[in-house]
């Protein structure tokens, strides 16, 4: 396996795990049935863009580590 193929499959992994975990935050002590409400239908899109442009930083700022070691 190269380390292009190993580097995409953490990414992939890790990517997974992350989205897990903000789903399982975001749905965190909501009641079941048909009385709950959906907490992200609270968010506009300005909130999205503002998340996007996080993990894009996120993403530059890991790159840049792994080009100083």
């Amino acid at each position: 396996m190269t380390y292009r193929t190993k580097a995409l499959l953490v990414g992939t992994l890790f990517g997974a795990l992350i989205g897990a975990v903000l789903a399982w935050t975001a749905t965190d002590g909501q009641p079941e049935g048909e009385e709950a409400t959906n907490p992200l239908a609270n968010l506009g899109p300005s909130d999205y863009l503002q998340l996007g442009i996080a993990i894009l930083t996120l993403g530059r700022q890991f790159g840049s580590m792994l080009k100083r070691a």
